[in-house]
């Protein structure tokens, strides 16, 4: 198991697995269409809060 871990190949494949996954987060998020669904999330701690009364 020593050896698996200390291998330099796993270490690359694992940097390039998150970081591609990272990037995919990255354009997922930037989206043109997904603005305005962020301007909604962003107005809801301002929106008065109906269902306290």
């Amino acid at each position: 198991m020593k050896a698996f871990a200390a291998n330099g190949t796993f270490g690359m494949i694992g940097l390039l697995l998150f970081f591609g996954i990272f990037m995919a987060i990255l354009i997922w998020l930037f989206w043109p269409g997904r603005k305005n669904k962020f301007k909604d999330y962003g107005r809801i701690p301002l929106e008065d809060d109906k269902n306290h009364e």
